[in-house]
């Protein structure tokens, strides 16, 4: 569907440039931004309205339609019973004057408000599916659930068989787990769309982006229930994408802060079986945390062992977020969920994958946690052999960009430290065990 601008439809004072409408059940997201047709005097913003039964959320953002005199903001509404996330943002329309006290101030990622409403200030726009101009990968979105989906990304060539082979070569499949602290962001949001486009092309693979519900509106543990969910369906193989053209032999899972601890919960999880074609998981600046802290992390907690960004209300309270979307946390922030080597936790040689890679940035307080558990998973792979040695590099790959920070990657693609980073998870998807690199190597000099 093209892109109408400059439609000052009924009267309207400004610009209405609708984009990408799929209010009529599509199943991506339909994004209207500077919408006056309904004669509004201020910004009408409409931001992936889905309400019509597709299956992403419904995002309003500074609906000024029905007279608000202050910025009206509702970011996936589903108040009139739907089954997706309720979350209201600057909701004025009820005469609030905006002044009541902030209860768990999460900033940027969220406020909550003690008449609980929240705010999500990094909200960001998303994007429908479709052919990406820049990398030929085609996109498209798949329901789950009626709160959850997937987008596809198929790159181009994928139908083209290797070396002159009448039958289409089969790719490596990579499930990608956006972060957001479990609070924030979408398998649709621009960023996440612009890398999941270069990952695919880059590889190349078939790529799946995973949307879960979000916290507070739902709590852990419905984030990890969505992905194992997620998962479970792209190993059914129940999408023509995935059955003709992927390898379900060689599945990977990656994501990024909140989402790597995703992968790594699903790389544990007993109905993950080894053997059952994961092979690998790739923990971008991983969200991990401890009581203890470890490397140099004592500098940017609080004095009770929160991260100092943690929670702030008005009683000088502190509380990790970590404990605010997990409320039923065994020992907090020493719940194995998010501190994987705490004692008593399972032994990383449970991980049902063959291969490890862990990026971390150097300007990234998490970079430690990262780290450690790279070299708790190197230790505990050659555990699993009878080895005392760490496992080598090819089965734990620990690699760290210099000069920048968290998910920088996804703020500035075109840099070069993202680039490289780019390149080495590319390398590493695409990487075979040291006895298939032989035998390959063997078969090649025959």
């Amino acid at each position: 569907m093209s892109d109408a601008t400059a439609a000052a439809a009924n009267g309207a004072t400004g610009e209405g440039k609708p984009v990408h409408d799929f209010s009529n059940g599509a199943t991506g997201g339909e994004e209207v931004v500077h919408d006056f047709s309904n004669g509004a005097t201020g910004d009408d913003e409409l931001v992936r309205h889905l309400s019509n039964g597709a299956t992403g959320g419904d995002e309003v953002v500074r609906d000024f339609s029905n007279g608000g005199t202050g910025g009206d903001e509702v970011v996936r509404d589903f108040s009139n019973g739907a089954t997706g996330d309720d979350e209201a943002v600057r909701d004025f329309s009820n005469g609030a004057t905006g002044d009541d006290e902030v209860v768990h101030d999460f900033s940027p990622l969220l406020l909550v408000y003690k008449s609980g409403r929240l705010e999500r200030p990094l909200i960001l726009p998303a994007v429908p599916p479709g052919r990406d101009a820049a990398t030929g990968v085609e996109s498209k979105d798949v329901a789950l659930s009626p709160s959850t989906f997937v987008r596809l990304y198929l790159p181009p060539g994928a139908t083209a068989g290797a070396g002159g082979e009448e039958k289409p070569a089969k790719l490596p499949v990579v499930v990608y787990f956006h972060g957001g602290g479990f609070v924030i962001g979408s398998a649709a949001t621009c960023v996440y769309h612009r890398f999941l486009n270069d990952l695919a092309a880059a590889c190349p693979a078939v790529a799946v982006s995973v949307d879960y519900r979000l916290a507070p509106e739902h709590l852990l543990p419905a984030a990890y229930e969505d992905s194992l969910a997620a998962l479970k369906w792209v190993l059914s193989a129940a999408d023509p994408w995935l059955s003709g053209h992927g390898d379900l032999a060689r599945v990977l899972l990656a994501g990024d802060s909140a989402g790597a601890n995703i992968c790594h919960h699903l790389a544990m999880h007993p109905d993950v079986k080894q053997g059952a074609g994961l092979k690998g998981i790739v923990l971008i600046h991983p969200w991990f945390w401890g009581k203890e802290p470890v490397g140099g992390e004592q500098e940017h907690r609080s004095p009770n062992g929160a991260p100092a960004n943690g929670c702030r209300n008005g009683k000088g309270k502190r509380k990790s977020l970590w404990e605010f979307v997990c409320p039923d946390a065994a020992d907090g922030v020493d719940d194995p969920r998010m501190n994987p080597t705490a004692p008593g936790a399972p032994g990383l040689e449970k991980l049902a994958c063959e291969k490890v890679m862990v990026c971390v940035a150097e300007g990234d307080h998490l970079r430690w946690r990262g780290k450690a558990y790279a070299e708790a998973a190197a230790l505990a792979k050659a555990k699993a052999k009878g080895s005392p040695e760490p496992e080598p590099a090819a089965a734990v790959e620990l690699f760290e960009s210099v000069g920048v920070g968290h998910v920088f990657y996804l703020l500035d693609p075109d840099m070069e430290e993202a680039k490289q980073l780019l390149g080495r998870i590319a390398a590493f998807v695409n990487a075979k065990r040291a006895g298939e690199r032989e035998l390959h190597a063997a078969c090649e000099s025959e």
